[in-house]
């Protein structure tokens, strides 16, 4: 009797078993990857002819603005020979004048509202002496890989060499590369590469991107890209790709040994 009790407990186990379905879950999905700001992915290459009139300099005519220095003097009496600088708000304040506005005047539009307001105070107009001492309104960024990056005033004529000159050059190393060089720590000689991609640099004007070849600039050495720039123009030379050091704020792994 205790033998035959076990074999119709056998015979549910078994059919019990054939009705149960083993559930797998599906693999898991990765999130696609993120490529990143648009403008990493662009290609800044010329593809179009450069326009030989950006190789002549700029014709337009100087006007005042937000940190211009001026040397004023009332022609035949030295007392009044003073300096001035146009204010953020585009105003000079000179002699017993107020504020005067003189905000996108030329040299000789602000000379000419100088001597009508200083009439109001004696009678016959004063012939005013206006010099430029200090261009400061005038400016081009640039940024990207150059030893000191920043922004640079125009006080005359310049080249897009001379701007990146005024920078300091390209730069030649990778960030950690530059820091180690300052500390004193002799950088590898393995790769002596440019950190900078010529290829992807750029000049911006007025929203547009100039066909400026870099590589034919600075690596040939031709002129016909040596373009003249002009007020709030930004060049940027972009990071060759590989030419990364390690993110200030991440540590590198460090071992322990087990004691």
């Amino acid at each position: 009797m205790a033998k035959a009790s076990g074999l119709p407990f056998a015979v549910f186990a078994v059919s019990f078993a054939g009705c149960v379905k083993i559930f797998r879950y599906p693999p898991p999905t990765r999130a696609p990857r993120d490529p990143g700001p648009a403008f990493a992915t662009v290609q800044a290459a010329p593809t179009e002819p450069l326009d030989p009139a950006l190789l002549l300099p700029g014709e337009t005519v100087f006007r005042l603005g937000p940190g211009d220095q001026l040397d004023i003097e009332v022609l035949g009496d030295t007392s009044t020979r003073a300096s001035a600088t146009v204010g953020p708000d585009g105003k000079i304040y000179y002699y017993m004048l107020s504020g005067l506005d003189v905000w996108g005047l030329t040299l000789a539009e602000a000379r000419a509202r100088l001597g009508d307001e200083l009439k109001k105070y004696v009678r016959e107009k004063p012939v005013v002496t206006l010099t430029l001492r200090v261009v400061a309104s005038q400016r081009v960024w640039v940024l990207g890989r150059v030893n000191s990056p920043g922004i640079y005033t125009l006080a005359g004529p310049t080249t897009l060499l001379d701007a990146i000159a005024q920078a300091g050059g390209l730069s030649s190393s990778t960030p950690f590369a530059s820091l180690a060089a300052s500390l004193g720590i002799n950088r590898p000689t393995g790769n002596t590469s440019e950190a900078a991609d010529l290829s992807r640099s750029f000049v911006i004007r007025r929203g547009r991107v100039l066909p400026v070849d870099f590589q034919q600039l600075l690596r040939d050495g031709a002129l016909s890209q040596n373009i003249y720039l002009q007020p709030d123009d930004f060049i940027f030379s972009a990071l060759r790709a590989g030419a990364t050091g390690p993110h200030p704020g991440r540590r590198r792994p460090t071992r322990t040994r087990n004691g």
